[in-house]
């Protein structure tokens, strides 16, 4: 796998012209790019599929297949997929400060170092809820976290009528494992019945005791000033109002060096 990765990667940075390089290809050394992630609908940082041609796009896909199992590049080019059904359910509007608010080309690719079998490098690809970043050290995989998927909407009707759910595996699991609890052991598993509205530990590279989930403000690349990032902010506060969420819930489910739940 190291192997055509390597090659994958090559092949795709020696197709960036001087302005695609400018952008996705980074230096290994610059640590406060590279430990950046992200899986909101925003800027991920490096070159865009939207800046690419139709043969560098091919050149990504090699790329991420070098990487992912069978099933692990079906589930990401799905995913990438959705954001077509998801702007059909939002009424093809525009958002995100640009012409398309949801959209498929809007997935990221950056190159950290040189690629080869004797050095350091690594790659990252990320958009709206696709997270991926490698790292290489003498043509082996050292790290391949952090790995995020998502999916919006986690359930699209197909023709049939038949479900499109691109994590029902992982969710089903995750529903059959809690249903096998006894009543005593989900009451010792359950730590707030009311659960955040994101992620406690996203994009953070360290996490500290205590640490809460991030509002959404902070969760995207850019920080948000003035008429978006109020609206951004009333996003944060009605979803939180629908779920009841309050002070005391977000600290149930802080982050601690010792574990919580059963």
């Amino acid at each position: 796998m190291s192997r055509h990765m390597i090659e994958s990667a090559q092949r795709l940075l020696s197709s960036f012209d001087s302005s695609q390089r400018a952008s996705g290809f980074l230096d290994f050394a610059n640590a406060q790019e590279r430990v950046k992630w992200f899986y909101t609908p925003t800027d991920h940082g490096g070159l865009p599929l939207a800046n690419m041609s139709s043969t560098q796009h091919r050149l990504v896909h090699q790329l991420l297949a070098s990487a992912l199992s069978e099933g692990g590049y079906v589930t990401t080019t799905t995913i990438m997929g959705l954001e077509n059904v998801l702007d059909r359910l939002e009424g093809f509007v525009a958002g995100f400060e640009r012409e398309r608010g949801r959209d498929p080309l809007l997935y990221w690719v950056s190159i950290f170092g040189t690629p080869s079998e004797t050095d350091t490098w690594g790659w990252r690809f990320g958009g709206h809820h696709v997270s991926l970043n490698f790292t290489l050290h003498d043509g082996v995989v050292v790290s391949s976290t952090p790995c995020f998927f998502g999916a919006d909407p986690a359930n699209s009707m197909l023709l049939g009528p038949h479900l499109l759910r691109p994590l029902a595996a992982a969710e089903d699991l995750a529903r059959e494992f809690i249903h096998s609890l006894s009543v005593d052991q989900r009451s010792v598993a359950t730590v707030s019945a009311t659960p955040p509205t994101d992620l406690v530990g996203a994009n953070r590279s360290v996490l500290a005791e205590g640490d809460t989930a991030l509002p959404l403000t902070m969760v995207w690349r850019k920080q948000f000033d003035g008429a978006l990032g109020d609206a951004i902010q009333a996003i944060q506060n009605k979803a939180d109002a629908e779920l009841s969420i309050t002070e005391e819930h977000l600290q149930l489910v802080s982050f601690s060096q010792v574990p919580k739940g059963l």
